[in-house]
């Protein structure tokens, strides 16, 4: 059909819009308003700044020199990883990481650095 067309006839553009018309299940005003911009909660700012303070303080655990420092960048990257895992509605995840992560752990590492000898 579009093949037996000519391009330079005035009214070409039209029968293909009424081809892709004919195509399209949807009405043309519906397709073009289902493009909305869809806006972000509160909440899901929350999410990203959470993820983002995870990130921030997993990568300075792993550049700090000073043992101490690094221990407490990784106690606030886990608690911040808790509070994320609540807010995404896991509760029970949320309360294993800070305690476990947040503090079993933690205690041991500056338990385990206050113990050993510095050179």
């Amino acid at each position: 059909m579009l093949d037996e067309m000519d391009v330079f006839q005035p009214n070409t553009y039209l029968k293909v819009f009424q081809i892709a018309k004919a195509l399209n299940p949807l009405p043309l005003e519906l397709a073009v308003t289902s493009a909305r911009v869809v806006k972000m909660t509160l909440e899901e700012y929350l999410q990203l700044a959470l993820l983002g303070l995870v990130l921030l303080f997993a990568f300075l655990t792993m550049e700090m020199r000073d043992l101490l420092k690094a221990v407490g960048c990784l106690f606030v990257m886990s608690v911040a990883l808790g509070a994320l895992f609540w807010m995404l509605g896991a509760p029970f995840v949320a309360v294993l990481q800070l305690l476990i992560y947040g503090g079993a752990v933690i205690a041991l590492f500056i338990i385990v650095i206050m113990f050993t000898r510095r050179e």
